[in-house]
C-alpha cells in the first residue's frame, strides 16, 4: 500500500488535491522536518490517502515522497514518529468499502525508515499493528517499552462513515504496547469515555508511573489514569478544559514539564493555544495563543534536539463541500510553529528563531478529475447508510450522525428537515428521499450554544393545562419538530410529555 515509486507519486501532487488535513510532524536530528497529512476524492471518504512531504530548511517542502493508498478503501488518520533508535515511522489506518471481500483487515499499519536523513528514503515492509484507528503519537515508558494509542470507534462515530464497521466487539480508547522496539505488539487496557468522540488519545507517564490518558470528547477533553502500566484504567471524565469536539495534542517535555495544545476556553475550532503544566496536569498557567482565525485544528507536535516545540495543524481543510469553488475558496493549509518553553511562559515569542503559522503546504488550483463533484456513489454514501435502518429510526439515527445535540435547526430549514422525515413512510422513492436529506445536512456548519430544556419549560409551564408533544413545543419556539424531541430526550433522558408531568406535580 506505500506507494514510493516517483511516476506513480505524481498524480497525488498538490495540484490534484482538492483538499487537505489532520496531519502529523516529525523532526530528524539533523533538523529534516516531515508533515504527513491526508487527502483524496472530495471528502473524508473512500480513496482517501495518507500523503509524506519532507522539508531540509523549514520553508521550501517537497511533493510527496511517500503515499499510503488501497483501492477501494480509505487510508487515513495517519502519525509519523522517530523512535528511540532513530527510525521514522509512518502509521495508518485502512478501512474497506461495505462490500469488501477481504475480510478482518481492517486497522493501523505501520511501516519505518532506519534513516530518515538520507537522500533516499527505504521503507521497511508493512506491519500490521492492531484493530482499529491510531492518530496520535506512541509514548516511551520509563521501562522502555513503547505504549501506542489505538481506539475502536463506536456506532456514534462510524454512523457517517462509508467504510465497513469494526469486527471489534469491545469499545473504546486502548493501548498496545511493545516491548521489543516495534517488533511484536499486543493490546493492553483501555477505558470507555461516556462522552466520547473519535477518541484520539494520548498518554502520558507521572513521576511516579501512574499513566495519564487524556482524549477527544464531545465537550472538550477527557482523561483517565492506570495504575497497573496500562493494563486497567479509570473510567474516562471531564477534565473541565473545555473546548470543541477536537483533537487535542499532549506531551511530556524533557523539562518535566508537559505541553497540551487545545482550543482553550472556546467552543470553535480558532485560538488554537499551547499551554504548559508544571504540576503533571493539575494546573496550567502558561499559555502562548498560536493561532487565533478560525477553522485551525488537529495539532500533533514534536520536541526537537535542539529544543524547540514544533507544533503542526491544518486551516480551513476545504473538504465536504458542494462544489470545488467552495472547496478553493478555503484555505486549505498545512501549517506548523516553532516556538520555546519560553515563548510559552512569556505568552509571546522571545526567542528570535522562533516563528509561527508558518505554512508548509498550502493547495491552489486543482488540475485533476473535473467530475468529483457529480459522482453519484460520493453523492449518496449516506443514504447508502442509512437505508438499512427503518423509519422510526432515522431521525434519531441522522440526527446523531449530524451532531444535533450543538446546532439549533430552525425556520425554513428545520421545515424542511421535518417534511422529509414525515414523507419516509409514504414516498415513492426512499432513497431519494435519504438522499435529499443527508444533503440537506450541512456537516460544517459552526456549532452554537443552546440549551434546549429552559426554552422547552417556559412553554410547558404557560400550557401546564394542555397535554403538549414535544412536537406542539417545537411548533411554538419555531424549531424541527424532531430535532427538538431527539435533543431534548439526549438532554433529560425523559420525553417532553413526562417532563410536563414532573412540571405539574411541582406546580400543584
Amino acid at each position: 500500500m506505500l506507494i514510493t515509486d516517483k511516476e506513480q507519486l505524481k498524480q497525488y501532487y498538490k495540484d490534484y488535491r482538492i483538499w487537505q488535513g489532520i496531519p502529523s510532524i516529525e523532526v530528524t536530528k539533523k533538523g529534516r522536518i516531515f508533515s504527513a497529512f491526508y487527502s483524496g476524492d472530495v471528502t473524508e471518504t473512500l480513496e482517501n490517502y495518507v500523503v509524506l512531504i519532507q522539508s531540509d530548511d523549514g520553508v521550501n517542502f517537497s511533493e510527496p515522497v511517500a503515499v499510503a493508498y488501497k483501492k477501494n478503501a480509505r487510508c487515513f488518520d495517519e502519525c509519523i514518529w522517530i523512535d528511540p533508535l532513530g527510525r521514522l515511522w509512518l502509521f495508518w489506518a485502512v478501512y474497506p468499502d461495505y462490500d469488501s471481500k477481504t475480510g478482518d483487515n481492517h486497522g493501523t499499519y505501520a511501516v519505518y525508515c532506519e534513516d530518515p536523513d538520507a537522500e533516499e528514503l527505504v521503507w521497511s515492509e508493512e506491519i500490521f499493528i492492531g484493530y482499529d484507528i491510531m492518530l496520535n503519537k506512541p509514548t516511551v515508558l520509563s521501562t522502555g517499552e513503547w505504549l501506542l494509542p489505538i481506539s475502536v470507534w463506536g456506532e456514534r462515530v462510524w454512523s457517517w462513515m462509508p467504510c465497513r464497521r469494526t469486527t471489534q466487539k469491545q469499545l473504546g480508547a486502548f493501548v498496545y504496547r511493545t516491548a521489543d522496539q516495534g517488533k511484536t505488539f499486543e493490546r493492553l487496557g483501555g477505558m470507555y469515555n461516556p462522552d466520547h468522540a473519535y477518541d484520539e488519545h494520548m498518554v502520558l507517564e507521572k513521576e511516579d508511573g501512574t499513566l495519564v490518558m487524556y482524549s477527544r470528547i464531545m465537550h472538550g477533553v477527557g482523561v483517565a489514569y492506570s495504575y497497573d502500566r496500562g493494563v486497567t484504567w479509570t473510567e474516562g471524565v471531564d477534565t473541565g478544559l473545555g473546548g470543541p469536539n477536537s483533537r487535542v495534542f499532549v506531551r511530556k517535555l524533557k523539562s518535566g514539564r508537559w505541553l497540551l495544545v487545545n482550543h482553550y476556553e472556546y467552543i470553535n475550532r480558532d485560538h488554537l493555544t499551547a499551554m504548559l503544566s508544571e504540576d503533571e496536569g493539575k494546573t496550567w498557567p502558561y499559555k502562548l495563543l498560536l493561532d487565533e482565525r478560525d477553522q485551525v485544528s488537529y495539532p500533533d507536535g514534536v520536541e526537537a534536539e535542539d529544543g524547540f516545540l514544533y507544533i503542526t495543524y491544518d486551516r480551513e481543510r476545504g473538504c465536504g463541500k458542494k462544489s470545488l469553488a467552495d472547496a478553493c475558496a478555503e484555505a486549505r493549509e498545512i501549517l506548523y510553529a516553532k516556538i520555546t518553553e519560553e515563548d510559552i511562559i512569556a505568552g509571546k515569542l522571545v526567542n528570535p528563531d522562533s516563528k509561527m503559522k508558518q505554512v508548509m503546504c498550502a493547495l491552489g488550483e486543482y488540475k485533476g478529475e473535473d467530475n468529483l463533484f457529480a459522482h453519484p456513489i460520493r453523492q449518496n454514501e449516506l443514504a447508502d447508510y442509512f437505508i438499512q435502518f427503518p423509519d422510526e429510526e432515522l431521525p434519531q439515527r441522522i440526527l446523531h450522525w449530524y451532531h444535533g445535540w450543538e446546532r439549533v435547526i430552525g425556520g425554513e430549514e428545520g421545515k424542511r428537515l421535518d417534511a422529509y422525515f414525515d414523507s419516509l413512510p409514504t414516498c415513492g422513492d426512499r432513497y431519494e428521499t435519504l438522499h435529499q436529506l443527508t444533503t440537506l445536512i450541512d456537516y460544517e456548519t459552526r456549532y452554537e450554544e443552546y440549551s434546549v430544556v429552559e426554552p422547552v419549560r417556559d412553554v410547558l409551564l404557560k400550557n401546564l393545562d394542555t397535554d403538549m408533544t414535544a412536537f406542539d413545543v417545537a411548533d411554538q419556539l419555531g424549531v424541527s419538530r424532531y430535532w427538538l424531541k431527539y435533543r431534548f430526550e439526549k438532554a433529560t433522558n425523559i420525553s417532553v410529555e413526562a417532563y410536563q408531568n414532573t412540571l405539574r406535580s411541582l406546580n400543584k
